[in-house]
Order: structure tokens, then C-alpha cells, then sequence
């Protein structure tokens, strides 16, 4: 997937254009909805609406009060087609959203990271790299992006050079040709998925690095697909 989509809308008054990420009840006639917002980051809102209006994995037009209840909520784009395992890694995104996306942070370009991988997911039969790219863009919005070009001593990564990853401090050059080659630090710098190992390393390298914030809980999303 190249690139991510610029963020397209700007908010108005009291109007949001966002993602719905999470919905629980606060009560028999109220749910709780976490929202991927263009211009708030991740924000709880309230609701009365029917869910029928508020579906996830589809941009909505909000407009939200000053107590921050949804007022009214439509759409001028259609729903994204998931389904099966698209879906799975759609609810895969949304649990990593709502567990590590600090709530009120300004996040323009990151709703829309999330809006065309959404896209990109659907229309692939191997969603795999919008998967590692996500995690990656992920990792940057929280401050912790991963330097795929220097090593820990701040050496540039070398293509024939080995290298073992450590979590918080980077990639340490090694003589174990068993461990992580540079050509494939390489291809997941440059978001070049052709190859099945830079696919492994990635997401190697990325379950390490979110586990250290996601802690004990597990994402329970990834039982989904352990059912498959």
C-alpha cells in the first residue's frame, strides 16, 4: 500500500467526521462510542441514536452536543465490504486503536492511515502488509516508530550485514547470520512487501514492540484468527 489518504475533512462547530472504533452500553438506552476522529485523535461519545446509524467501518458525519451525545450521525460514503477475515483485521485495527491511541490526541493524518488501509484490506486477498504498515504508522502516532535506518550505535543499517532486534533501543549489529538480515530491514523500511520474510521480520518486530504496551491483556481480536 502506498502512502496513506491526506486527511480530507475539517471540523465545524460541533461536527466531527469520524470512524466508529468501539460501542458498548452505558445503560438500556445509551451506548458509549469510541471514535477515530480527524481532528481529536480517539474521543468517547454518547449516543442514543440506533445502531443502524452509527455502523462501524464507515466515515460518519457527526454532530455532537456540548455534553458530547451525538446528536444526529450520516454518511456520504458507502460502508467498507468486510467480511470473514477482512473483518477480523478490521476489528484487529480498531482493538489496537482503542488500547494504545492516547484518547484526545490531535491525529489528523492517522484517521486517515486508518481509512485507506480499511479500503486496502477489503480489496486484497492478502491483507498481510496493510496489516505491518498500519502497526508501523501505529508505532510512529505513539512516539515509538522503529529507526529501520541506523542501528543502536547509529551506524547505518547494511544490507549484508545481521542484526537482532531489541525492544526500546533498536537493532544491534550482529555476527549470527541466524538473526535478521539488513536486506530485510531494508525492504520493510521501504514498505516493499514482496518478499515473505520481510513480512515475518515485521511482524515479529511489531507484536514485540506492542506487546511491551498492550502488557498482560491479550488482543482479543487475534483469537479470531487462531479459530480459522
Amino acid at each position: 500500500m502506498s502512502g496513506h489518504f491526506e486527511a480530507w475533512v475539517i471540523e465545524m462547530n460541533n461536527e466531527q467526521f469520524a470512524f466508529v472504533v468501539h460501542r458498548q452500553m452505558k445503560n438500556d438506552s445509551i451506548e458509549t462510542l469510541t471514535c477515530l476522529t480527524h481532528q481529536q485523535g480517539c474521543i468517547d461519545l454518547f449516543s442514543r441514536l440506533p445502531k443502524s446509524q452509527t455502523p462501524m467501518f464507515q466515515q460518519l458525519r457527526l454532530d455532537i452536543s456540548n455534553k458530547n451525545f451525538i446528536n444526529s450521525a450520516c454518511s456520504d460514503a458507502k460502508a467498507i465490504p468486510l467480511k470473514g477475515n477482512t473483518l477480523y483485521a478490521g476489528l484487529y485495527l480498531n482493538e489496537l486503536i482503542v488500547r494504545l491511541l492516547i484518547k484526545h490526541t490531535l491525529s489528523e493524518s492517522f484517521c486517515g492511515v486508518y481509512a485507506s488501509t480499511l479500503h486496502a484490506i477489503a480489496l486484497s486477498d492478502n491483507y498481510e502488509p496493510e496489516l505491518r504498515y498500519f502497526e508501523k504508522i501505529l508505532l510512529d502516532e505513539l512516539g515509538l516508530g522503529i529507526d529501520y535506518f541506523k542501528d543502536i550505535n547509529g551506524r547505518a543499517v547494511q544490507s549484508e550485514s545481521f542484526y537482532e532486534y531489541q525492544v526500546e533501543s533498536g537493532f544491534r549489529l550482529t555476527a549470527d547470520s541466524r538473526k535478521i538480515s539488513g536486506e530485510t530491514l531494508v525492504q520493510i523500511r521501504e514498505n516493499n512487501w514482496q518478499s515473505k520474510m520481510s513480512l515475518i521480520v515485521a511482524k515479529q518486530i511489531n507484536r514485540q514492540t506492542l506487546q511491551k504496551l498492550l502488557g498482560r491483556e491479550p488482543l482479543r481480536s487475534r483469537q479470531y484468527f487462531l479459530k480459522r
